[in-house]
């Protein structure tokens, strides 16, 4: 008897699995597997392809191994396994505030242990925040903190420290730092605010099968891509009060006054039979109901059907039940969260805008319009596989400055004379860093 493995040689990352296949038996069937790892038989391995678990650097070198057998012979091959291990330490990408809620949205770069996640001491902000809880959301890279009493426009900085990944255990790096972003805020005399749809606060993916997901494979976006409604397999939510699957992104904005906000919306549709164009719009977590202005594109199969191929970006507005304007009604001035539910998969989000000017308007085909800017800059600290540590920042009028200590110690804050990119090539010691406005 001949058996053949595919692949024929392993390597893969670590915390990474893979799967072997019997790419070939010969002889009479009936065959019986069994799989082996360093001569020693895997219990319940006894099919013609096996998954590894995640492995591990440890693993690097183990050979695994498939017996198939009949009722005359046997007959086996193997592979070895190379792991490329895995250094990068986690670390947050953003915080971005909401304090409606007395929420701050911590994204990292890579999935978290959720026992270290969970521990507020692992977190510190300046300016007199409090902590009460953190809960790592299901995507294992969000943590969600509580932070009563914090303020939109401060300028807040975020330490981590304790934190590891989920796999295989790197810690963040001591001192990592990030400003807390602040929201945009809707102003002018038509109280305008444009939000990029990828800068969402809250994501609640995955709801069942279906998520929202970034993407940037479809050209003529704007900012750094879009929001796409996935799988695109014809999945409708309904038209409420209760939406199944209940899928949203949450934006926190501040809103100046009370009263109507028209909506539009700068976005793709899946295909151009009206299966994949329409999302709900609510405020404050509310849920959409049917006979309100909050059905947006459902009436228009391809929004950017005029502005180039099929399927092309448009803007949207009006709404699917009333043929007027879409709205939300802001009941006071201050932060609300402004909710888009899916409805369809298919539709990608570029941009959307919520004004307080009945008259506003833009053609299906615009271009996109300039972002409302956050208040607060962005500071990151990065540390590379030579132990430099390279801060960078986006904010052109703050001050660097540094400290030795951080908590519950008096901080001996002092101007460090740089400008973005600020390279450190040998720490020594912990040192916290913050951005300070004029």
């Amino acid at each position: 008897m001949s058996v053949k493995l595919d692949p024929a040689a392993v390597t893969v990352n670590e915390c990474s699995s893979v799967t072997l296949n019997s790419s070939m038996t010969t002889g009479s069937p009936p065959f019986y597997y069994q799989w082996y790892k360093n001569e020693v038989a895997i219990p319940g391995a006894t099919g013609a392809a096996f998954t590894t678990p995640p492995l591990l650097r440890a693993d690097n070198g183990t050979v695994y191994k498939l017996v198939v057998s009949n009722l005359f012979s046997s007959g086996n091959d193997s592979v070895v396994t190379s792991v490329i291990p895995d250094d990068d330490p986690p670390y947050p990408v953003s915080a971005l505030i909401c304090p409606s809620d007395n929420k701050v949205t911590v994204l990292f770069n890579k999935p978290l242990d959720a026992a270290s996640a969970s521990v507020t001491s692992h977190y510190y902000i300046g300016g007199g925040a409090t902590i009460l809880a953190a809960a790592l959301q299901p995507n294992g890279k969000t943590a969600v903190l509580t932070v009563p009493g914090i303020l939109n426009g401060s300028c807040y900085i975020l330490a981590v420290n304790g934190l590891a990944d989920s796999c295989p255990g790197n810690l963040v790096p001591p001192g990592s730092t990030t400003v807390i972003r602040s929201i945009p805020k809707a102003s002018g005399r038509q109280n305008l605010v444009v939000v990029e749809a990828e800068n969402f606060d809250f994501n609640n993916s995955p709801q069942g099968a279906t998520s929202w997901l970034f993407s940037n494979s479809f050209a003529g976006f704007s900012g750094t891509g879009y929001m796409a409604a996935l799988p695109d397999t014809a999945v409708i939510a309904g038209n409420g009060p209760s939406l199944s699957p209940a899928l949203y992104l949450d934006y926190c904005i501040e809103f100046p006054t009370n009263g109507t906000f028209y909506f539009w919306l700068r976005g793709a549709t899946g295909d151009t039979n009206g299966a994949g164009n329409s999302v709900h719009i609510a405020l404050d977590g509310a849920n959409p109901n049917s006979t309100n202005n909050n059905r947006i594109g459902n009436d228009i199969n391809d929004w950017g059907a005029t502005c180039g191929p099929p399927q092309s970006w448009g803007w949207v507005h009006n709404s699917a039940v009333t043929g007027g304007p879409s709205s939300v009604d802001v009941p006071s001035a201050g932060v609300h969260t402004f909710r888009i539910w899916f409805r369809e998969d298919g539709v990608k989000l570029d941009q959307f805008v919520l004004t307080t000017d009945p008259a506003f308007t833009l053609g299906p085909c615009a271009a996109p319009l300039a972002a409302t800017p956050r208040a607060a800059p962005q500071l990151r600290i990065r540390r590379d596989t030579n132990g430099r540590v390279a801060l960078t920042w986006d904010g052109p009028d703050c001050r660097l400055q540094a400290s030795s200590v951080l908590g519950s110690s008096p901080p001996n804050w002092h101007e460090v004379d740089a400008s973005s990119p600020f390279t450190i090539t040998d720490p020594t010691e912990t040192t916290f860093y913050r951005l300070v406005f004029p």
